[in-house]
């Protein structure tokens, strides 16, 4: 099954932000967020740029962060490391314009 291209640029989006969440907290940063917290933070103009949706906003994309790694773990979506990614970026492509969460 072939994926959009959004749906890449959301995994690769994602494993950037996560790689600097690593390398922040490796060296003895304290980002002072979970990793959805950051991620928000972080990289929220290019998620709204990937998504095509302006009015994302910083909480809105931090929960529905929080919602797929929930999700995740309920499945047992576990196998790799670099699995969570692709879970997270199926996740966000697929609930980013349901509204499920209000800004």
């Amino acid at each position: 099954m072939g994926h959009s291209v959004e749906y890449h640029k959301i995994k690769i989006l994602l494993e950037e932000t996560g790689a600097a969440f690593d390398i922040l907290s490796a060296s003895g940063g304290h980002p002072n967020d979970d990793f959805a917290g950051f991620a928000s933070s972080m990289s929220l103009q290019s998620f709204r740029h990937i998504l095509q949706n302006p009015d994302l906003g910083r909480t809105q994309l931090a929960a529905m962060l929080r919602y797929a790694e929930m999700d995740r773990q309920k499945s047992g979506y576990y196998r790799r490391k670099s699995d969570w990614s692709k879970f997270l970026a199926r996740y966000v492509e697929s609930h980013v314009n349901t509204n499920f969460i209000a800004n």
